[in-house]
């Protein structure tokens, strides 16, 4: 346990970028969004959603990503276990989920009471996510959160052992395995199902729901591919 404290205290070193730089971006994008919503005029543009709200989440991405490049060879370089590192970076990419989807979230709720920034803009709640329990909503938020988080982390494990090579022949298996679901799919003529299967399901069930299989799996493929990665 000390040793994953310590390895989480290395990776809060720079803690701009692991805790402030995402909600920057977010908070710009934001600031842009209001911009050209008040400028266009609200009978235009009333309630309609940005798209900006992903910024967060892609930057979530990268952050999570770099912290597996820049911080796994110092720190086993440093006597900590690979088990340790791995552990210390999903407390802190666990912590990051919670805080920043908290932050979207009362940012949703901000939304709703000005009416939308006073200029009709969704901007945090894109489909009316409050409309769930307080605790469902902010799972909204938060498990994808997570997703993208353990996407980063297991990307940068896998160019942390394999390097280049091992990325690009990652980016190649993906795009054949999900390729060749999309064939067998269309071949089966099941796309009208697979479609209605997604509008059966509430926004709960996907974003908290669903989304924890992608999520666990990628942890656990993290852990294992780092677990003999060369510092």
């Amino acid at each position: 346990m000390t040793s994953t404290l310590r390895t989480v205290r290395v990776l809060l070193t720079n803690w701009y970028w692991a805790l402030l730089f995402p909600v920057t971006i977010l908070l710009v994008s934001f600031v842009v969004n209001l911009v050209i919503f008040a400028a266009i005029g609200r009978a235009a543009m009333q309630n309609s959603w940005t798209g900006g709200l992903a910024s967060i989440y892609l930057v979530q991405l990268a952050v999570s990503w770099a912290g597996v490049r820049q911080h796994f060879s110092f720190t086993v370089g440093l006597n900590a276990t690979r088990r340790a590192f791995y552990s210390g970076l999903t407390l802190v990419v666990l912590a990051q989920s919670v805080l920043f989807g908290l932050f979207v979230y009362l940012g949703a709720w901000i939304e709703r009471a000005t009416d939308g920034w006073g200029v009709g803009m969704k901007f945090f709640d894109p489909a009316s996510f409050l409309d769930h329990h307080a605790l469902s909503a902010m799972l909204i938020y938060i498990v994808p959160m997570a997703l993208v988080s353990c996407f980063g982390v297991f990307v940068g494990a896998v160019g942390k052992r394999w390097g280049t090579f091992g990325f690009f022949g990652f980016s190649l298996a993906s795009i054949v395995v999900f390729g060749g679901i999309a064939v067998l799919i269309s071949l089966l003529h099941g796309w009208p199902a697979v479609g209605s299967w997604f509008v059966d399901q509430s926004a709960l069930s996907l974003l908290a729901g669903w989304a924890l299989v992608p999520t666990v799996l990628l942890g656990l493929g993290g852990s294992a591919v780092l677990r003999r990665a060369i510092p």
